[in-house]
């Protein structure tokens, strides 16, 4: 028995466009496209053709699983539009010819420019090495004595080419140019990330500490005006404890005796402690004079 005679008994062949499969980029997206152009002008109904999951692996050969990643890339580029009959239980396809004109055309408009590229990059490079091999040829003649004005021109000395075509000048860098030192990028600062009042904020023991040393007090009611203020003006701060000690300081609170007075010097004069105006007082001068 022949397997090839087989074939005709296992239906009709799927007609395939691998170009189309290149500018699509899945060949499972190229295969249900192709057999959805089939269908689209052998049904009048305006919402395109139902198919079930199971008649479209019967014709293409795909999976439901690739089915679903060829439809959604087609959905993505407008060419598929499905209607979905939740009712019926049902699934409509149709094919958008005006989306894929557009998106045929765009796609030969960028292999053009591609192929225009690759052909100009391509006649950059011939052209510069014709004029490279010029001018080794004519460093050969001068070395060797013999001189061909007819086959050499002039000598290149320069490291600009004029395109054929377009008529642009080339500057190719010489390879004996030092490259131009770049200077290396600033290390930028990074700023202290601004925060919301911390849960349970509460005097710390960094903020104790400093507030003993300067001899400030009532400390509940310095934070809880604090607190107020800040939830108030929603304010956000990088250093919470700091902020803090930022109003103890300017006495936002604005309490009376917030700071401890100073201890008196003991070792100030005497006049100074007791507000005498000489250094001895009225009594211990009679006594001395008693004495006397």
């Amino acid at each position: 028995m022949s397997h090839y005679s087989t074939l005709k008994g296992l239906g009709r062949a799927v007609a395939y466009y691998p170009e189309i499969a290149i500018k699509l980029g899945s060949s499972d997206a190229c295969i249900l496209l192709c057999q959805l152009i089939y269908w689209s002008d052998k049904t009048d109904n305006s919402l395109g053709v139902y198919k079930t999951s199971e008649e479209w692996t019967a014709e293409t050969g795909l999976s439901y699983s690739k089915q679903r990643t060829a439809r959604k890339l087609l959905c993505s580029l407008g060419i598929l539009v499905e209607t979905n009959k939740r009712l019926e239980h049902k699934i409509f396809f149709k094919l958008d010819t005006v989306k894929f004109d557009q998106w045929f055309q765009k796609c030969l408009e960028n292999s053009g420019q591609n192929s225009m590229e690759n052909t100009e990059n391509g006649e950059i490079q011939n052209v510069i090495s014709r004029n490279e091999d010029l001018a080794f040829g004519n460093e050969q003649n001068v070395n060797s004595g013999a001189s061909n004005s007819n086959s050499v021109i002039h000598k290149i000395t320069s490291q600009d080419y004029i395109h054929k075509t377009t008529g642009k000048k080339i500057n190719k860098k010489s390879p004996m140019q030092k490259p131009v030192s770049e200077k290396p990028n600033a290390v930028k600062k990074t700023k202290n990330t601004m925060t919301e009042l911390p849960e349970n904020f509460a005097v710390s023991e960094r903020v104790l500490e400093w507030a003993n040393k300067n001899n400030f007090n009532r400390l509940d009611e310095h934070l809880e005006n604090f607190i107020g203020y800040v939830k108030a003006n929603a304010k956000r701060y990088a250093d919470w404890d700091q902020a803090l000690m930022n109003a103890i300081r300017g006495n936002w609170a604005r309490l009376q005796g917030h700071a401890n007075p100073k201890p008196q010097n003991q070792n100030q004069p005497y006049q100074r402690r007791f507000g005498g105006n000489s250094q001895q007082s009225q009594g211990m001068r009679d006594v001395t004079g008693e004495q006397a």
